[in-house]
């Protein structure tokens, strides 16, 4: 099953988490998700940056995984969802987006 025809409509739209993805859970929050054949491998918590350098990091990691097949998804944790995903193509439109966004929560 593809990522995309796991998400379910409601008030918003969200994924609940399989046990694997559960494993990587660790609380609510706004996230990045990299997915890999329809399962979530990471999630990267966006209020987790101590240095605008480690944000840097993330997004330069996050092309590197787009680049080898994997997609990148941003939205927010919660009772185990994944609600309001969004894909992002880590060009340079959506590097910028995601640094915006890191700098919202951050900030």
């Amino acid at each position: 099953m593809t990522f995309e025809n796991r998400i379910e409509k409601a008030a918003c739209d969200f994924i609940t988490l399989n046990d694997a993805e559960a494993d990587r859970y660790h609380g609510a929050g706004e996230a990045i998700a990299t997915v890999k054949d329809g399962e979530i491998l990471s999630f990267d918590y966006l209020g987790n940056f101590e240095a605008d350098d480690e944000a840097k990091d993330l997004c330069k990691n996050l092309l590197d995984q787009q680049n080898s097949g994997a997609d990148i998804w941003l939205g927010m944790c919660s009772s185990y969802t994944f609600c309001d995903p969004e894909k992002i193509d880590m060009g340079s439109t959506g590097a910028a987006k995601l640094m915006r966004k890191i700098a919202e929560v951050q900030f």
